[in-house]
């Protein structure tokens, strides 16, 4: 009798076994289906495994219809599957169960319900989940404002490699809040998020060379910094460069710059850029608004070859 049940015991552990290993080879093709953006076939491999309560297909069916890959988007569907991820433990649905409170974005706007997804799921080391939550406490939304609680959320998420919370701890140290101020120490961590590609940081770093805050002025260096984030489509950079083009800090004034940098902010930045611009077109030539024509040929060229000038 007991060879009998360990025979049978046996049997069941290989089928098992064999279950698992069909279930991860059509998890991994899903998923695989889902990163080449062919959301039919992601969604056909995910669902019965997501129903079969695999929070890692549940993490993805819920991405497609964040998304809206294959399927029309459907905000709180997406909720769905990613609350029964997060509910299993899965880290990156917890973060986006939380960002889902934090959006108003198929549930009912919950700041502390966001704070506690990105609470769990910045336990397990979710780097943008530490980030994510470090941004609440420095807003005070969904919990007390708290600038030093910020600071080291902050410091933790870089320390996992999320450059954007590099930039963040950067401006706490620029502005003093929570940790001492630092302008040096700002711009240094400016310069690490910039390396790691931070268009913000960029911005950032380059208005420290131009002030000299933190560093030696360097206004070549500043331009160059400016110029890579405003090519990114960062309107803030891009208005900072147009008026830096008109303020005479490199030796001579250039309108033509400073007309096709602002005519780019003043479409997604507001009013400051677009009065400026306003002004600029009472005092620009004809053959300085040909200038500014050529310089968007010449970044559309660039922009083509995916580089910078």
């Amino acid at each position: 009798m007991n060879e009998r049940l360990a025979s049978f015991a046996m049997l069941a552990l290989v089928a098992l076994l064999a279950w698992s290993s069909r279930a991860d080879g059509n998890l991994s093709r899903a998923i695989d289906a889902f990163r080449a953006g062919d959301g039919q076939a992601a969604r056909d491999g995910l669902r019965p495994l997501a129903e079969a309560g695999d929070a890692e297909a549940q993490l993805y069916l819920g991405r497609i219809y964040d998304r809206g890959l294959a399927v029309a988007v459907d905000a709180a569907e997406a909720v769905r599957w990613f609350r029964l991820a997060a509910e299993s433990g899965q880290a990156e649905a917890q973060r986006l169960l939380g960002i889902s409170y934090q959006l108003a974005r198929g549930v009912a706007r919950d700041y502390g319900q966001a704070a506690s997804w990105f609470e769990r799921a910045g336990q397990q080391g979710n780097d943008r989940a530490l980030r994510n939550l470090g941004i609440l406490y420095q807003d005070g939304l969904g919990v007390p404002r708290d600038f030093a609680r910020a600071a080291e959320l902050f410091r933790r998420s870089a320390d996992l490699g999320n450059a954007a919370a590099l930039r963040k701890l950067a401006d706490l140290y620029a502005r003093g809040q929570g940790v001492p101020k630092d302008a040096g120490r700002a711009a240094e961590l400016y310069a690490r998020a910039a390396d790691a590609g931070q268009p913000a940081a960029r911005h950032r770093l380059g208005l420290a060379f131009r002030d000299g805050a933190g560093v030696a002025r360097d206004l070549a260096r500043a331009e160059a910094l400016l110029i890579q984030a405003s090519a990114s489509g960062l309107a803030s950079a891009q208005g900072d460069l147009g008026e830096f083009y008109l303020s005479g800090m490199l030796g001579y004034v250039d309108k033509a710059k400073a007309y096709y940098w602002l005519s780019l902010a003043a479409l997604t930045q507001g009013a400051g850029s677009a009065s400026l611009l306003e002004r600029l077109k009472r005092e620009i030539t004809a053959e300085e608004l040909l200038r500014a024509q050529s310089v968007r040929i010449k970044r559309e060229v660039v922009d083509s070859l995916g580089g910078d000038e």
